[in-house]
């Protein structure tokens, strides 16, 4: 865990990485409910994970002052979009 704690700090230039999680709490909560769910003596609730974009992405042309929204906030992980730019120069996209 210590080196991905260093690595996630790096990219993300973070002097600090919160660790709210018990680490070894989520794998045995994570093995409970996979164990439960092949065993004949227990009956479980299907469940199903989602992840979603924290952040909402778009996409800035600077020359010609145009934004396209890639990705809203809350939308479902991974999603796929597709954007097609024509141009005749050079241009800057700016992503945030």
């Amino acid at each position: 865990m210590p080196k991905l704690q260093e690595t996630i700090m790096t990219c993300f230039k973070m002097t600090e990485v919160k660790k709210t999680l018990n680490f070894d709490e989520c794998i045995a909560q994570g093995a409970t409910i996979l164990s439960a769910v092949v065993s004949p003596f227990m009956s479980v609730n299907s469940t199903k994970l989602k992840d979603y974009y924290p952040y909402k992405i778009v996409l800035t042309d600077n020359h010609a002052d145009k934004s396209f929204t890639v990705v809203e906030c809350g939308a479902n992980y991974p999603s796929k979009k597709s954007i097609t730019l024509t141009r005749d120069q050079d241009f800057i996209l700016e992503a945030r």
